[in-house]
């Protein structure tokens, strides 16, 4: 019995090895994911038909206003709470607690049908909960996909777990279509509730299994944002076309929506037989959306590219509308709904997906949050709102309705129109790198380099050529990025049989270009025996740079890193090259064994990082470890970094691998405040390359702090970040305070330098002249931080482009030029006491007239040396200290 259970085994194995893109050791967590999502959709798919009928029943479609702002508001609430209770609680708490609570809700449907007691608000109330329950158990579900999956893991398995969910949505819908003559309403509900039960044992079997693999996730979570930091990310052109984009996409849908609900109630008779019609469509709108998706979504999206796949679903919708307008029949409602839901979920989600892909990742986390949650929320209870108010109120016909969703629909394809041209803007910054995370900038198969090769695809003409002659052709190209992208395309479009066309690139001189080719082999391979092969006759290099795909294919999955004997290649890969140092790139091929180590979390092995930083034989290998401990995201060795230990030239990448760990960042910068350690000032310079507001309003905090030199940084990165990060919100109530300020010191400085001049005057001939002259250069310098420092405060309050271009020019011969144009471009309340100052110190008149122009009493030594103290300039107090 044994020995037949082992064969069938071997032979359902060898069978998924060859058909399905997954390997061992994840399909059972594959499934479970799975069956998860089919559960939740299902349940999705039987209650929205029942509790739109019920609701319909009881009110008409007079209703459904009411209900879609209800929808809106409930949302933001739901958001809210969820929100506030996300950083306190772990994820799968969340979700127990989320299974517990929406079964209760279910129950407790159940006996209101049970007894009768479903009424008028009731019915409106079923109808808002299901669209709240999708909201909170869907998110739920995938923010806990990206707790187990790697982003590789993620970028094959999405695919996996996207079918179950669109499975579910058949499943559902022609559920509650065959069933609802038969149970009824109360049988579908308690129905749902088992599945919830299931749902939630699913997830209770994953967390014993598989809670280990959530300390390799891409899941992060977002810190609280207030209001105004969220409209700050309509700073950004292509957030705001996006934004637009959704909003009136969701503004269509809804009137779509509602369109289809009016004719099917003003033509449908009884509450089972409307269940019944809408499961049945719901269920074929997801059956046509899951063919578009398997069968034409990823070629029209090549073919057409992103901004015209976006337009495709606004556009037939455009016609379809037009038709309804004309003929008001049931028939073309459903064509224009099934339109709209089976391109909504297909061609149009994949497509506005890969719309926001340019941006950084943290504005892309904010920005997506904010559009699904807000953005949607106010464009449902907008269309609630005009319903309201023309059909109910004012008593407009039904082909109203038709002329608002086309005049809608026109505005919608005009805003996809614009956002073509600043996602070009943005996928142009993200190819050249500009701001991505140091942990992505060399990832296999990053999305900036697959852009590298479709831009390059556009701006060549290729037509009429064969398309895998082509890419072969371009795994020899001169550009090393356009090679690897080649090089993953070509495999991923013709299988592991072409490998054997890709054996010039195993010798290419670029070893991520090597990479590239092993891993995209590993990608395809299946069983141990096709891995085992590949390292047969391997020369060091090439086995080094095998081990390290390895690594980045298989992550932190215990189980596969067993079943392929990862940690054992490691080591082999790491005695070779020490026993082959003579090797060519041994610096960087010992980076590739020190990124392994730290993609699998091999922690065994983390002390030949920490010690290529600690005593590194050279600074080529300690940049290596560096950008080792950031690629694998290594956070056990954040806390063994110091500054003390970099090499000069590996400074900036140091920082970088510091903003790697943005959490882990602040809370060891504020712990240093606490302590008042002068270490802080180590620390600041990472967070340059971090992208987020609760950082930036920590910097804000530093504008505060009592050590000059600690402010002087934080003010020059902020500076830094409204240049690269315009979306984070720089508005601060203390930054006018904080402008006073520094010109009260310039004044104080001013009044400094007349006192020093007359000192000079005085001591001519004396032996501390010397020291006087010395004391009058470090004021210099004082003024010319303190000017840097009030351009930067005012740039933060009026955000003039031209202030940098005038800053510039009061350091040159154009003093006076660029004061008045100051004059002319910032408000009266600052450069009132602003422009006079700078006049003083910018043109160096620094008479005792001119001091008491600018209301400053003249200074004696004893305020010389408190203001000197203040200064905390240690060379400053002791050239100050030797004047009596």
């Amino acid at each position: 019995m044994n020995k037949l259970t082992n064969n069938f085994s071997l032979i359902l194995n060898d069978f998924l090895d060859r058909r399905i893109n997954l390997r061992r050791g994840e399909r059972k967590k594959v499934f479970l994911l799975q069956a998860n999502i089919f559960l939740i959709i299902s349940i999705l798919l039987i209650l929205k038909p029942v509790f739109t009928s019920v609701m319909l029943s009881y009110h008409g479609v007079g209703v459904m206003p009411l209900a879609y702002v209800g929808i809106a508001i409930s949302a933001v609430f739901v958001q809210t709470i969820t929100s506030r209770y996300s950083g306190q609680t772990s994820l799968i708490k969340l979700i127990y607690y989320n299974h517990i609570i929406q079964f209760s809700i279910l129950v407790f449907i159940s006996v209101l049908i049970y007894s009768g007691l479903l009424g008028h608000w009731v019915s409106l109330g079923l109808y808002i909960y299901i669209s709240i329950f999708a909201l909170v158990t869907v998110t739920y579900f995938y923010q806990y996909c990206q707790s187990l999956l790697t982003i590789r893991d993620a970028k094959r398995i999405y695919a996996f777990i996207g079918s179950g969910a669109i499975a579910g949505g058949v499943f559902g819908g022609y559920f509650t279509s065959a069933l609802v003559p038969h149970i009824g309403n109360l049988g579908l509900v308690i129905f749902s509730a088992i599945f919830l039960g299931v749902s939630g044992l699913i997830i209770n079997i994953i967390d014993k299994n598989y809670r280990e693999d959530e300390a390799n996730s891409i899941h992060t979570r977002e810190s609280q944002t207030r209001p105004k930091q969220q409209l700050s990310l309509f700073n950004n052109d292509h957030v705001r076309n996006i934004a637009m984009i959704i909003g009136l996409g969701v503004v269509v849908s809804k009137l779509v929506d509602y369109q289809f609900n009016f004719l099917a109630f003003d033509n449908i008779i009884g509450q089972d037989n409307l269940t019944s019609f809408f499961g049945f469509w719901f269920s074929t709108i997801n059956v046509v959306g899951l063919l578009f998706q398997m069968l034409i979504v990823s070629k029209v999206v090549d073919r057409l590219g992103v901004s015209r796949s976006i337009a495709v679903m606004p556009f037939f919708l455009l016609i379809g509308s037009g038709l309804l307008l004309v003929f008001p029949i049931l028939a073309f409602g459903v064509v224009v709904k099934l339109m709209e839901g089976s391109l909504k979920q297909s061609l149009y989600k994949t497509s506005t997906e890969i719309n926001i892909m340019p941006l950084t990742s943290g504005l892309r986390n904010r920005a997506k949050t904010f559009v699904d949650v807000v953005v949607d929320s106010f464009a449902t209870g907008l269309v609630g709102v005009v319903i309201y108010i023309f059909i109910n109120k004012a008593a407009l016909p039904f082909y109203f309705i038709g002329i608002i969703t086309i005049a809608t629909t026109c505005l919608w394809i005009y805003s996809i129109y614009r956002s073509s041209h600043t996602y070009k803007a943005e996928l142009s910054r993200m190819v050249k790198g500009d701001h991505m995370p140091l942990n992505e900038s060399e990832r296999i198969g990053t999305t900036a380099k697959r852009m590298v090769l479709d831009q390059y695809l556009t701006q060549h003409k290729t037509k009429g050529k064969n398309a895998k002659q082509l890419l072969l052709e371009l795994t020899s190209h001169v550009d090393a990025n356009i090679r690897k992208s080649a090089i993953l395309r070509y495999v991923k479009n013709y299988g592991l049989a072409s490998i054997s066309d890709l054996s010039h690139c195993t010798e290419d001189p670029s070893l991520l270009v090597r990479k590239a080719v092993f891993f995209a082999y590993i990608m395809k391979a299946r069983t141990e025996k096709q891995i085992d092969d590949l390292y047969i006759g391997m020369d060091t290099k090439n086995f080094v740079i095998v081990t390290a795909a390895l690594a980045e294919a298989i992550g932190n999955n215990t189980k596969q890193k067993t079943l392929f004997s990862l940690n054992d290649r490691i080591d082999e890969a790491h005695d070779r090259l020490v026993f082959e140092k003579h090797t060519e790139d041994v610096e960087k091929l010992f980076g590739q064994i020190y990124r392994a180590i730290t993609i699998c979390k091999y922690l065994k092995r983390y002390s030949l990082i920490i010690d290529a930083i600690r005593n590194p034989e050279n600074e080529k290998l300690q940049k290596e470890s560096l950008r080792a401990i950031a690629y694998g995201k290594a956070r056990r060795i954040f806390d063994l970094l110091g500054l003390e230990d970099i090499a000069e030239e590996n400074l900036q990448s140091y920082y970088k691998t510091l903003s790697v760990f943005p959490i882990k960042l602040l809370i060891k910068a504020k712990s240093l405040i606490v302590r008042r350690s002068n270490k802080i000032n180590s620390l600041l310079p990472a967070f340059e390359y971090i992208d987020q507001q609760e950082h930036l309003d920590f910097l804000f905090t530093l504008l505060d702090h009592p050590r000059l030199k600690t402010r002087r940084t934080a003010l020059r990165i902020i500076n830094k970040l409204r240049k690269k990060f315009n979306h984070l919100s720089f508005e601060n109530k203390s930054n006018r305070r904080r402008l006073n300020f520094e010109v009260k010191h310039l004044k104080k400085l001013a009044a400094a330098k007349i006192f020093i001049q007359e000192l000079q005057m005085k001591n001519e001939d004396s032996v501390i002249y010397k020291t006087i002259n010395d004391i009058n250069k470090v004021l210099n310098r004082q003024i010319n931080r303190s000017v840097m420092s009030t351009f930067i405060y005012m740039a933060l309050i009026s955000e003039k482009d031209e202030l940098s271009m005038i800053y510039q020019a009061i350091k040159s011969t154009r003093k006076d030029a660029a004061l008045d144009l100051l004059d002319g471009i910032i408000e009266y309340r600052i450069r009132k006491n602003l422009i006079p100052v700078l006049e003083v110190v910018v043109h160096k008149r620094f008479t005792v007239e001119d001091l008491r122009s600018i209301n400053q009493r003249p200074m004696n030594l004893r305020s010389f040396k408190y203001l000197v103290k203040e200064i905390k300039d240690e060379r400053l107090i002791k050239l100050a200290e030797s004047i009596r």
